[in-house]
């Protein structure tokens, strides 16, 4: 990279000597009256240079400044040709590097406002232009987003680059005069709530940011403009890890990466009331049975319960590197496994504990059985342990050659409650009698998968209207396994094989809502095998998803850092 750098830098040295020596020929060849016309006429230009340097001096350029939000930077794109903005973190350290030679440019391109602005007031921007790798520099000239550096690998892949090679990088942006741009923002088009704060200020061709045609993979256009959702929630600026829906489907809760949590309503994105003190990424969010509580949880292990109504914080506790947390489905009763093996059970609110210790490695998953009094805890050697939850005491394990031998990713039991299908790195799933712990069946998941490498099961329910097992994997195939018969009975695929992540069964009738990692949710029955609908909208993989107990909506979380609700009805 850096020969190549060097190089061009070469080839515009020749191309600045050659166009030196023909202005001196021409001033050569000048007379009397000819040199006077170019005295006066450089003289009008160096007034016109003048009058247009205060100008730019009283719009701010000259300085390397920061924006305050959104609305700024479509301003500053307005009131100026050349607009060059660093989209940063304060927490990346390479951010640090582009202020510095940021800062060198632009008292030295006073043709161009340079500007910054940080991502966590800029969700709408980072997911539109799109932004996801920081740092990123993006030039814009008459509204259009001619250029993007994303990262340092076109600056010679390390961080002491010079400045003078950041800034030929930038004018290379000036040569490409040819190419066609594709619309991000459409004259009146975009997400009411995320404009409301300007959009009355602003006519249609102030939205008009464009992005190079060539960001655009082939085939992607129409996905990148349909959007389902009913409302986008876009107040974490990082990845959305978890989302959950009250049993009334009227409160939403979700928590992501950038260590916050949010109680809102769906239908608007109203926030009741942020979930504070968590200091690692959220994880876990859920409601009890009755909605009366939510809980909130990060990977460090902090887990807080509060007043789903009042957002009065009930009950609180630290216990160490967390893998999961799950309400009772019959009482105000949270649990929880961790990565040393513990499987922990508390009253809520008053925080009456037990544990239920198993030190072999994560305990990874969980599901309750037998109407409420029995828990199943898989783990990373690929064991499952049954506890009795009243006498915190252990009954069978699952472990052996009989067990799974990789680690488990999954579990669910059945309505009854007697039964438990688990899913495992091993590419399997085993359907298990939750009274006994006998291994009933094996499903192979990689039946009919595509390519040799085995894919880990990610998902697994059971049918509450037909007697049939259903498997995910990462290899985008779901499964729908007969019960009786302990074979394959359908097998279908996501959308470009997107790996699957959730699975939730319909209580009413026999589909399946399949959320994967193409960024896509797909409605499927199982009688057929057929897909009876998708939702698009999120831009990024889909890291989870909720149902709501009436099934009139649905909620999921993205790697897009967003959170979007959709209407199954509609």
């Amino acid at each position: 990279m850096s020969k190549v750098v060097e190089q061009a830098l070469l080839q515009a040295a020749r191309v600045v000597e050659e166009q030196l020596d023909a202005e001196i020929e021409r001033l050569d060849a000048l007379q009397g009256d000819d040199l006077e016309e170019f005295r006066q006429k450089r003289l009008q230009e160096m007034k016109k240079e003048a009058s247009q340097r205060e100008e730019w001096l009283k719009k701010g350029h000259g300085q390397y400044t920061e924006l305050s939000g959104e609305k700024e930077f479509f301003e500053e794109c307005k009131a100026n040709e050349r607009v060059v903005c660093h989209f940063y973190r304060d927490t990346t350290l390479r951010c640090k590097i582009v202020d510095k030679h940021l800062s060198l440019l632009a008292p030295k391109h006073l043709e161009t406002k340079f500007v910054k602005l940080n991502v966590e007031r800029a969700p709408f921007l980072c997911e539109r232009l799109p932004i996801r790798i920081l740092p990123t520099i993006a030039s814009v000239i008459g509204g259009k987003t001619k250029d993007y550096i994303k990262g340092f690998d076109e600056l010679g892949g390390h961080d002491d680059f010079t400045t003078e090679v950041l800034e030929w990088r930038m004018e290379e942006d000036e040569i490409e005069d040819d190419i066609v741009y594709e619309e991000v923002l459409e004259d009146g088009e975009g997400d009411e709530d995320d404009l409301q704060d300007y959009s009355d200020n602003m006519t249609g061709a102030e939205e008009e940011l464009r992005m190079p045609e060539e960001e655009v993979e082939e085939g992607d256009e129409d996905r990148m403009t349909q959007d389902d959702s009913l409302y986008c929630f876009r107040q974490h600026t990082g990845a959305v890890f978890s989302v959950a829906m009250n049993p009334a489907g009227a409160l939403v809760c979700s928590g992501g990466e950038d260590d916050r949590a949010y109680v809102w309503k769906p239908e608007d994105g109203t926030i009741l009331f942020e979930c504070k003190g968590h200091k690692d990424s959220v994880t876990c969010t859920g409601f009890s049975y009755d909605g009366k509580y939510v809980s909130t949880a990060d990977m460090a292990g902090t887990i807080q319960v509060w007043d789903a109504s009042t957002g009065e914080l009930k009950w609180s506790f630290e216990c160490g590197d967390l893998e999961w947390t799950q309400w009772h489905p019959q009482a105000h009763v949270l649990l929880a496994g961790t990565a040393d093996g513990t499987g922990w059970m508390w009253k809520v609110p008053s925080g009456d504990c037990k544990t239920f210790e198993r030190h072999c490695g994560r305990n990874t998953c969980v599901a309750i059985l037998s109407q409420g009094k029995c828990a199943a805890f898989g783990y990373e050697d690929g064991a499952v342990q049954l506890w009795d939850l009243k006498e915190a005491r252990a009954i069978p394990e699952v472990s052996g050659h009989l067990a799974h031998t990789s680690c488990i990713t999954c579990m669910v039991s059945n309505s009854d409650g007697n039964l438990l299908l688990t899913g495992s790195e091993d590419a399997t799933a085993k359907l298990t009698n939750g009274g006994t712990g006998k291994v009933l069946a094996t499903f192979d998941a990689s039946e009919g998968s595509s390519g040799e490498e085995q894919m880990p099961v990610e998902a697994v329910a059971f049918s509450t209207s037909l007697p049939v097992a259903l498997t995910g994997s990462l290899s985008g195939v779901l499964g729908v396994w007969d019960l009786s018969t302990q074979k394959l009975r359908q097998q279908c695929r996501t959308p470009e094989e997107g790996g699957i992540v959730c699975i939730h069964s319909s209580d009413t009738s026999p589909v399946v809502y399949v959320a994967d990692l193409c960024g896509v949710v797909s409605l499927y029955d199982v009688r057929s095998g057929s897909c009876e609908r998708q939702w698009f909208g999120h831009s990024e993989e889909v890291l989870d998803m909720a149902v709501a107990k009436n099934e009139t909506q649905l909620v999921t979380g993205s790697n897009d850092m967003t959170a979007r609700v959709y209407s199954i009805n509609r």
